[in-house]
């Protein structure tokens, strides 16, 4: 294996997070915690995106059967391969980038055809929640189509309008072209969609609390009854986790957070995803049809490259040369720890052209020889 030192552009900006001490509270005598998001080793930062990539790959052909980034923890529908994967605007596009670049390296079964669709957690949970107080740290458990019934018929029918709009979005051209818009949330239903009788993935880049891909669940099976959903992670890390004090100092609740989160994940922040924030009033001032009908899942695509933010070109480059650095061998490679042991050793003699025993051994003795250091 190649040993040169990589050059990217931002990945070596990526986080991991970890809880420091911001001091005691005067008042209550209690450790105050806080998130510090420290860099990580670059080559580190490689292993772990190819590892996930690797991780989604098997789930997508069908050769990894159980696994912590199943949303149920295995596939709900094993007997049908999955011929589309939607990926959930905007954090999970990236990883789209990355699955074109290198699947041909990780499967020789052929890759799902994709879409993007924005069902982020901030815009549905309010309407799927049946205490909105506390919506930005949801209980995942408690998020339910039920509670959008019990908030009233106004409610109840923005919420039905949305879901046709979803729906909408997967009708083909001349469909499209015949829905009424006055009238879409009974119109609609009139239609076929192109994932009827399909095994269709749902795609979030990483997991915390779980609620955006619940969410999007949910939402797509209501929109989409005919079709069967496979909710999945590209990325499952560990939680950090710490407790929250009141003014006497007893624990009230806790929070959590992924320790880890990719390069362009940022929640401050819009840009480097290679597509803009949805925008409801533009949108349904579209003059195409699709985006009108969409408004509350089509994000909103930049004409062409030389409009994109910079953040995204710089990301595109740097997944681009990850790629590049995988497929030439250079990355210090580890297949999904949810293969099977035979299919584990055999990536591995393909990727560095030696026997399995002698890569273990090598392993074990390079993690000695660090540990002695």
């Amino acid at each position: 294996m190649k040993t040169n030192n990589p050059e990217y552009n931002y990945i070596d900006r990526n986080v991991k997070i970890e809880l420091v001490s911001d001091g005691i509270d005067p008042k209550t005598g209690v450790d105050r915690l806080k998130r510090q998001f420290n860099q990580m080793p670059i080559r580190e930062i490689e292993r772990r995106y190819i590892q996930d990539s690797d991780t989604l790959a098997g789930m997508l052909d069908g050769s990894i059967t159980e696994s912590e980034h199943f949303m149920d923890g295995q596939p709900r529908y094993p007997d049908m391969p999955i011929s589309h994967a939607i990926y959930l605007d905007k954090s999970a596009r990236p990883v789209h980038l990355l699955m074109r670049k290198v699947w041909s390296h990780l499967s020789t079964a052929k890759m799902p055809a994709a879409s993007y669709r924005n069902i982020d957690k901030g815009s549905w949970r309010q309407l799927m929640l049946k205490d909105t107080q506390n919506a930005d740290k949801p209980d995942v458990e408690a998020i339910s189509v039920d509670n959008v019934y019990a908030r009233g018929e106004m409610e109840l029918a923005a919420f039905k309008d949305r879901v046709a709009g979803l729906r909408a979005t997967y009708l083909s051209r001349e469909d499209v072209a015949k829905v009424d818009e006055s009238n879409i949330r009974e119109d609609v239903w009139r239609y076929p969609t192109i994932l009827d009788g399909r095994r269709v993935a749902i795609i979030d880049e990483v997991k915390s609390s779980g609620a955006t891909l619940k969410i999007a669940d949910i939402l797509l099976r209501l929109a989409i009854p005919e079709a069967k959903f496979e909710p999945l992670y590209w990325s499952v890390p560990t939680l950090v986790r710490w407790d929250i004090y009141d003014d006497e100092g007893n624990p009230t609740s806790s929070e959590f957070a992924a320790s880890q989160v990719p390069v362009w994940y940022d929640s401050e922040s819009g840009m480097g995803r290679g597509i803009r924030d949805l925008d409801v009033v533009e949108s349904m001032r579209d003059s195409v049809k699709k985006r009108r009908l969409g408004a509350y899942v089509l994000g909103r695509p930049y004409s062409g490259i030389a409009e994109m933010d910079s953040l995204s070109l710089e990301i595109m480059e740097d997944l681009n040369q990850l790629a590049a650095r995988f497929k030439s061998g250079e990355i210090d490679y580890a297949p999904s720890m949810d293969r099977r042991d035979d299919d584990y050793e055999d990536r591995i003699e393909r990727y560095y052209g030696t026997p399995f025993k002698d890569w273990l051994a090598e392993r074990k003795r390079a993690s000695k020889s660090s540990r002695a250091a």
